[in-house]
């Protein structure tokens, strides 16, 4: 996948962290959706289990 925006690797090395990297609250701010659903489903499930058991 080619993608315009630098990892966050590459922008430490370049100096450039706060000019490259979205900050949360920013428009431009966008998780990597798959590990970020992964982890949110994973925490989401027992809890949902535990409130309504």
């Amino acid at each position: 996948m080619i993608s315009s925006v630098p990892t966050p690797d590459a922008a430490e090395e370049a100096g450039r962290v706060a000019q490259d990297i979205p900050a949360n609250h920013s428009p431009l701010f966008a998780p990597v959706v798959q590990p970020t659903l992964d982890v949110g489903t994973r925490a989401l499930v027992p809890a949902a289990l535990a409130w309504l058991a």
